[in-house]
């Protein structure tokens, strides 16, 4: 019988060729944190280093979250890559200070800083993948995470053996942390111990310490193994549905500018309910938006609501209902729109041209189009403005007697909120005009009376518009 140390580079090696992680004769950049974990990594691919042909170098990130304890993992991982002949990368994440994490939790920053280090370090170093020591205990703990707040079928396939298109392996998801820790034993490796590990302040931890081994308290099996051969499951049906999901976005998705997507609904409801995130999470990937559950919720909730109703998921996208279609839609980044006009000249702004000219009596048409209002000139100050509306603005629709918010009055013509800054106001001595491609106030209206006449022209140049 082998002795666990072999079985377990036997395992590893089996586990690289059957997932295809890594091919002879690459260059690996190991993430050793100086964990048993990592430790246990490194010295499994040290083993099979000369017959697979393998060039490493070690890269270690630095978060600064545990002060002198930080800073002594970087030592420790710093003496075995100098001992073992490795080049060594490492960054510096400063994390310690508040100041550097704007938002959620610090766990949660640094694992989104950690991989772009790596990244970095990957570069640098000029290797092909960067491996990570996650193990079958973490699948284990993350599909339960997953399933408790009722992720999807992503959520359950656990942590991926690959990402970022195979530039980030997971070569240690066939073991356990048990047969790790027996291993580094066995092979007498130095490594750390992170007091972190053991704190229930972490929802992970929590988890591991009390959750799973009441379960197993519990059960007649490991739940671990349950959980992976779920994970297994979930993974599998992943691969089938991202192969499915390339066909379907082909006729449930469509562009409608440079970067605007548009989700077509009476199609995206027919789907099964199971594809339905999938599609989403697709067009989040597309547009750089944060994968998370909440949005996706979020998102579908809003396919379900009135029309008009939108919310921000982040990236500088806000996505609205807009009767049979959700549409993603950048912000642009324009500054609020303040440009004094005179009559008979033209301006071009951007995302609108508008005009204006003195006409004759014959020329007036008192039916007008959306792009095209006419109005009593006289009534017209020479202190003309475009500008954006602004909350409190009122005027008197054209037809009515009295005065009307102009939130009511898009409300009433169900305008969505994202369209209401794209529409511009033209104002007299204070006095709203013209709502631009869709009412003129009633006091400025061409009547029996009016000796001269002044003809409006707006047209908009955003794309989608209704």
């Amino acid at each position: 019988m082998q002795p666990p140390e072999a079985t377990l580079e036997h395992r590893f090696g089996q586990f690289l060729t059957d997932r295809h992680l890594v091919q002879r004769g690459e260059y690996i950049l190991l993430a050793v944190s100086g964990g048993c974990d990592s430790m246990a990594m490194l010295r499994l691919f040290t083993l099979i280093q000369h017959s697979w042909r393998l060039k490493l170098s070690i890269g270690h990130v630095n978060h600064e979250l545990r002060g002198a304890d930080s800073d002594a993992d970087e030592q420790l991982v710093r003496e075995t890559a100098e001992s073992q002949g490795f080049p060594f990368f490492v960054r510096r994440l400063g994390l310690g200070n508040d100041s550097h994490i704007p938002r959620g939790s610090p766990e949660t920053e640094a694992r989104g800083r950690r991989y772009e280090a790596l990244e970095v370090m990957r570069t640098e170093a000029g290797a092909v993948r960067i491996a990570t020591a996650h193990h079958a205990d973490d699948n284990a703990e993350t599909v339960l995470m997953n399933l408790v707040r009722g992720a999807g079928i992503r959520g359950m396939a656990g942590i991926p053996v690959s990402r970022d298109n195979g530039n980030v392996i997971r070569p240690l998801l066939f073991s356990r942390r048990e047969e790790l820790r027996r291993f580094a034993a066995a092979e007498g490796l130095r490594f750390r111990e992170d007091a972190t590990n053991a704190s229930l302040d972490y929802t992970r931890n929590v988890y591991r310490h009390r959750i799973l081994p009441a379960l197993g308290a519990v059960s007649d099996s490991d739940p671990v193994e349950g959980l992976m051969r779920l994970s297994a499951t979930m993974a599998g049906l992943r691969e089938r549905i991202d192969q499915e999901i390339v066909d379907r976005l082909k006729i449930v998705v469509g562009r409608t500018g440079e970067e605007d997507v548009e989700l077509k609904l009476p199609l995206f409801r027919a789907e099964p309910e199971y594809l339905r995130p999938e599609l989403l999470l697709a067009v989040f990937r597309e547009l750089g938006i944060e994968e998370s559950e909440r949005k996706i919720a979020a998102v579908l909730q809003l396919a379900d609501r009135a029309t008009g109703r939108r919310l921000d998921i982040g990236n500088g996208i806000t996505v609205a209902h807009d009767r049979d279609k959700l549409l993603f839609r950048r912000a642009a980044e324009a500054l609020p729109l303040r440009e004094a006009i005179e009559v008979g000249k033209s301006y071009d702004l951007g995302t609108f041209q508008f005009s204006s000219r003195i006409v004759q009596a014959e020329d007036v048409e008192f039916r007008s189009t959306r792009d095209r209002a006419f109005v009593d000139a006289d009534r017209l100050s020479s202190r003309l403005l475009l500008r954006s509306w602004s909350a409190g603005d009122a005027f008197i629709p054209l037809g009515l007697h009295h005065r009307k918010k102009l939130s009511d009055f898009f409300g009433s013509e169900k305008v969505p909120d994202y369209r209401k800054n794209a529409i511009p106001l033209l104002e007299s001595d204070g006095t709203i005009v013209w709502v631009c491609g869709m009412r003129i106030d009633d006091r400025f209206k061409v009547t029996s009376s009016t000796r001269s006449f002044v003809e409006l022209v707006y047209t908009p140049r955003t794309e989608g518009m209704a």
